[in-house]
């Protein structure tokens, strides 16, 4: 495996407290049960950018009606709506840190210092602020990020990004398979 993070039951785990923990069994400790949203982005007309996209589309047909993916070139206040319908939301995207197609995967919270400012750029951390200001909810959320190795004005990723992706959209399928 070439992520260089941590994994995905651990990333979620992470955001359980203990008394959850006491009463849970492994899978529900793992995964809330519910509805997943997984929101790939980027930009897919600028090389590895668009691994979100590349990554969303197995996922959707992988998924079925099990979970709702979608795919948008960046995050916006709009997508508070389908964030607050959701228990989990897996938000996908390329970055520039670490050695290009190594992946991690983090756990999200709102951002504790929210600004007043609305601005032309939201963080996944901005936006579960927003949808919690909104609509009153905290879903649970990760961040998987892929290291990216060319942003160039391309439609293709990278053959390095582009080799990462079979495992990341095999280790969201069966994690989130495993607890059905």
């Amino acid at each position: 495996m070439k992520s260089n993070g941590t994994n995905i039951s651990a990333a979620l785990g992470n955001g359980v407290n203990e008394r959850e923990r006491a009463g849970a069994s492994e899978n529900e400790r793992e995964r809330p049960s519910g509805r997943l949203l997984v929101i790939g982005y980027g930009n897919p007309l600028r090389g590895d950018d668009g691994v979100g996209w590349q990554i969303a589309d197995p996922l959707a047909r992988l998924a079925g009606d099990s979970a709702t993916v979608l795919t948008v070139h960046q995050l916006t206040p709009e997508l508070a709506e389908p964030i607050s319908g959701a228990d989990l939301v897996v938000f996908i995207d390329a970055c520039h840190e670490g050695q290009p197609g190594t992946w991690t995967c983090e756990t999200i919270r709102p951002d504790p210092n929210p600004s007043d400012k609305f601005t032309h750029y939201l963080t996944p951390a901005n936006l579960l602020t927003y949808t919690r200001a909104v609509f009153g909810v905290d879903p649970k959320a990760l961040l998987v990020s892929v290291a990216g190795c060319s942003f160039d004005y391309s439609q293709g990723l990278s053959p390095t990004v582009a080799a990462i992706i079979p495992e990341i959209v095999a280790s969201v399928s069966e994690w989130w398979n495993a607890a059905e």
